[in-house]
Formats: structure tokens, sequence, C-alpha cells
């Protein structure tokens, strides 16, 4: 019997694992337990070097699940493609985009293939997103302010009191909790494997803009995120370094020239004065330290693939992930 379109058996679920087992294996438990049990799921190991492949492979020996393992850490971008590639190739026409360290609710999948069946001119839904254990907003998606091409809309903190309760088309979508119409990544192309981590949801989501497709939130799909546990929590001198070389990335590949002097690096410099100062009245020196070096390796190269240096981060292995 032929798969329905916008059936569970037509979506594939994806994620990517990097030295984070225990938190990986809380994601596919949830998967585990969505209604009418799980739907295909591929994990892909971006060279973990813990134990992670033996703990989920004796936890998670099961039909369902699919572990595909890289020789070493390629970044989010690049292993996200690869899981991309492979379930394209498979034949699933929805990807269930997912970082490894949310946690679904056990009807966000239906809710998500009943937006689809309804929206059909949307190609990419996200969930209403809680940070972890919470009922306070991470995300329901936003816009992008044309002149600066920063995210506006995010009500980022919010406590959720019913405001959010309505569907809206939106413009920006991260990718950590996301169902993908196949047909809008044939269109619009795949991940750009420039950057590293961070700032890749952005720019994809600005490239949707330019195309056919439209973006959708789902206010009754729930997921609950874990913000920035593979690169060492929200501000840590991991974190602070890609996101100052992603913006780099960011900005000069999307700004016009005019737009890039006149509005955006002017707005970038203040932004970052007051992430520094931040930092500073923490006593994070070290995260400063590591944010003004990337912003300068990210800006002055358009790249967002320089590893940190062994001397900033002396306990760390290379790279990271959201």
């Amino acid at each position: 019997m032929a798969k329905s379109p916008l059936s569970k058996e037509n979506v594939c679920a994806l994620t990517v694992n990097w030295n984070q087992a225990d938190k990986t294996a809380d994601c596919l438990r949830s998967v585990q337990q969505i209604d009418g049990g799980p739907c295909h799921v591929i994990v892909v190991d971006n060279g973990s070097t813990d134990n992670s492949r033996e703990v989920l492979g004796r936890e998670f020996s099961v039909p369902w699940l699919e572990l595909v393992e890289l020789k070493d850490n390629l970044g989010f971008a690049k292993a996200y493609n690869i899981g991309l590639k492979r379930a394209i190739d498979q034949g699933y026409e929805l990807i269930l985009l997912i970082n490894n360290d949310v946690i679904l609710r056990q009807d966000c999948l239906t809710q998500f293939l009943k937006a689809a069946a309804t929206f059909v001119h949307d190609g990419l839904f996200t969930a209403k997103i809680y940070y972890l254990d919470t009922q306070k907003i991470w995300t329901v998606g936003g816009n992008f302010n044309r002149l600066t091409l920063e995210v506006t809309g995010s009500y980022r903190g919010q406590e959720d009191i019913g405001q959010f309760a309505e569907s809206k088309q939106i413009e920006f979508a991260p990718l950590c909790g996301v169902l993908i119409r196949a047909a809008l990544i044939r269109d619009v192309g795949f991940l750009d494997e420039n950057f590293f981590i961070y700032y890749e949801d952005m720019d994809y989501s600005w490239r949707i803009q330019q195309s056919q497709w439209q973006m959708r939130y789902i206010p009754e799909a729930i997921i609950w995120h874990a913000v920035s546990a593979s690169s060492g929590g929200q501000d840590s001198p991991l974190e602070r370094y890609w996101m100052g070389q992603g913006s780099g990335r960011y900005f000069r590949k999307h700004a016009a020239l005019w737009q890039l002097w006149l509005l955006v690096i002017p707005y970038r410099f203040i932004s970052a004065g007051k992430t520094t100062l931040r930092l500073a009245w923490r006593g994070d020196w070290a995260s400063i330290i590591a944010y003004w070096l990337g912003l300068f390796r990210g800006w002055s190269t358009g790249r967002s693939i320089t590893q940190p240096p062994k001397w900033l981060f002396p306990t760390k292995r290379k790279g990271s992930q959201k």
C-alpha cells in the first residue's frame, strides 16, 4: 500500500548527536511516545568521542531508528544536510527536524500533520517552543526587520497565558523543532555549510522568503528546548564564539553594501557593546574574549567554520552543536 503523503509513515524525524547520549536519549524517548508510536528517525552522530554510539545503539536497537556515524564533528549544518539528503533519498516527503535537546509533547507530530494538510502553500511549520520544564516562551517564530536583517517578534521569556494561541504566517523559525516539506528543500536547497553552528536558521529562513514558499507557526504543536546545551549553555565562551562568527557570515551574505555600512554594522556594533557590558558585569571575561574573536573571524572572512583556538578552550573538544 502506498504511503499517504501526509501520514506519519511519510515522516522522517532527524536529529544530530555530539557527545550527549543522555539528552539525545531523552529526545528519542519523547519521539517514541508520540501518538500512534514513533515515525522513522535518523540520528546523525557527529563524530562523538564519548560512548554515545554504544549507549544509543543499546537502548534504541529498534527498526524505526537509523544511526548514521560520522568520523568527525562536521558542524550543525553539514551533519543535518547529510541526514536530510538521506531522508529525501529514502522517499520521505516530510522531515521533522529537531535538536537533540528538545522534548516533544505526545501530540506534536499529529498537530504538525494537521497543519500540513490544512495549509498546503506553507512549506515549513514551527512549534510553540518553551524553555525546558517551563511554560515560558522560547520562540513562536518571528519576522525580519528588512533594514537591519534582525529577527523581531520572538516574545522570548514571556509566560504563556494564552496570548500565542493563534496560528500565523511567520518569516523566521529556529530549526530546533520544525516540520519541513521535502519539496521546499528541493526548491530552496540545503543548509549553508559555511555556518558551523548558529545563524544557519536565520540564513535558511531568509532564503525561504525569497522563494514561493511560506512558513507558519502552529500553537498546538508543543516542544520544550534546553537552550544551547551542546555549546556549554547560553553565554558560555563556546556559544559566544560561534554566535559572533556566525553573525559575520549571515550579515555579510545578505546585506546590500549600502545597507551593511549604513545600518547593519552600526547596529551590530551597538549590540556587541551591550553584550560585552552584560558579560563584563558578570565577570565573564573568557566569554568576552571568545565573542570578539568570533566577531573578528566571521566579519573579516565572511565564513563561520573556523574552529576556536585550543588556548581559549583548553578543556573543550573540537566544535559544538546546538
